[in-house]
């Protein structure tokens, strides 16, 4: 394996707008699971590591479970990173995930919340 991990950004889509992130002016949208399959494909020689995260949401992704089933199939170990808003309605998705090896919630968006209230 040549890399410890991969980022990989499912989406550009946020249900917050902290004052932290810089956003981007890309056309929001999702990736679908047969690009991330091929993707997928890609980077599993050179890595068992896959992180959910950068710009979006992974949680608002309507096709997650797919993904994360790609995930299971290529034996990645996933680490998601959320805003945690979603968790609540998320938590089965993600605790039926046997690819899912870590959560982790930003703090920033809830310390960014606040400041703007």
């Amino acid at each position: 394996m040549s890399l410890k991990k991969v980022y990989v950004e499912i989406t550009d889509v946020c249900n917050l707008s902290c004052t932290f992130c810089h956003g981007t002016k890309r056309e929001k949208k999702f990736l679908s699971p047969e690009d991330f399959r091929l993707f997928a494909e890609k980077i599993r020689p050179h890595t068992e590591y896959i992180y959910l995260h950068v710009l979006g949401e992974p949680l608002l992704h309507p096709r997650l479970k797919e993904i994360l089933g790609i995930c299971e199939e290529w034996r990645f170990k996933v680490t998601l990173t959320t805003n945690g808003t979603l968790l609540r309605e998320k938590a089965a998705v993600l605790l039926d995930s046997p690819a899912l090896y870590k959560v982790s919630i930003s703090l920033h968006s809830f310390e960014a919340k606040e400041k703007r209230a």
